[in-house]
């Protein structure tokens, strides 16, 4: 972050990262992929990722505050010389690290971390247990409307199959007063083979429609 705003930044990127992120540009890389803690984050060290594990953060920043407002809650050495993470806590509550968050190996360090900066800008996230159940009953009242939707569709199915069966009732119907028309006609005539043959297909479409 501190590369692409300072070395390579424009002006107004440099103010960006000194006055509202309170930051200060040290060094481009610490050549190291350790960190911890200091104060009130004395319990926070471990390792983030060389590249081994999840992904290579090449040149980890070396920043310090940019004003006395602001302090260095991480170091990548023991020493403290080499600041990882400013935390700015007056009128503005920002957090800045020189390494990426996610890179952090352990997830009690990632969570512990995080914890700390809660507490330090006074913010109480709600925990919410993976077992919990809505509050008033909302998912329940939801399940039963979906459920009698549910029931609706199925008798408004069944409706639409009761008629289907009355319509393929009345086809049958038809054909039936058709084919008792056709025995009413007069004997002598001799049908055109091709009106036979027509009927003979729609006869047997009529059929094939039946059994789908």
């Amino acid at each position: 972050i501190g590369w692409d705003l300072v070395e390579k930044g424009n002006s107004a990127d440099i103010t960006f990262f000194n006055d509202v992120l309170n930051t200060d540009y040290i060094n481009d890389s610490s050549n190291l992929y350790t960190f911890k803690g200091s104060n009130d984050f004395s319990a926070i060290s471990g390792l983030f990722d060389d590249g081994t594990y999840i992904y290579q953060p090449n040149f980890p920043d070396v920043i310090e505050p940019f004003n006395s407002n602001g302090e260095n809650f991480l170091f990548y050495d023991n020493d403290e010389s080499l600041g990882a993470a400013v935390v700015t806590n007056d009128t503005k509550k920002v957090a800045v690290m020189g390494f990426p968050f996610e890179t952090i190996l352990e997830k009690n360090m990632k969570t512990g971390l995080m914890a700390n900066v809660f507490e330090k800008f006074e913010i109480t996230p709600k925990e919410i247990p993976d077992d919990e159940e809505p509050d008033d009953g909302e998912e329940s009242d939801d399940s039963q409307d979906s459920d009698q939707s549910d029931e609706s569709e199925v008798s408004d199915e069944s409706e639409v199959s009761d008629e289907s069966e009355v319509s393929d009732e009345s086809e049958v119907s038809d054909e039936s007063e058709m084919s008792d028309q056709s025995e009413m006609s007069d004997q002598s005539e001799v049908p055109d083979q091709s009106e036979v043959s027509d009927e003979s297909n729609k006869k047997n479409k009529g059929c094939n429609i039946l059994l789908i």
